[in-house]
């Protein structure tokens, strides 16, 4: 079963972070195309870095404990 990436993205109308869905699915190549995040055994997706960090710091994920980064290419730069 496909699971569809929803990335983490910023209304700037709303003023608040809210996921937004994509034509690409989690376990294949599509994820490269993200900045990803492993969090509490959670896949996190966003565009970039920036948006990851912008979103960290007001956020609940914040909280959790991260255990993983990636980079584009899908290798750890963080465990």
């Amino acid at each position: 079963m496909s699971i569809p990436i929803s990335v983490w993205h910023y209304n700037e109308l709303l003023s608040s972070w809210s996921q937004k869905g994509t034509n690409d699915y989690q376990e294949y190549k599509d994820e490269l195309k993200y900045f990803r995040v492993l969090s509490n055994g959670k896949k996190h997706f966003y565009f970039n870095s920036k948006d990851y960090f912008h979103h960290t710091e007001n956020s609940i994920i914040k909280d959790l404990k991260i255990t993983e980064f990636t980079n584009i290419k899908g290798e750890i730069i963080y465990s």
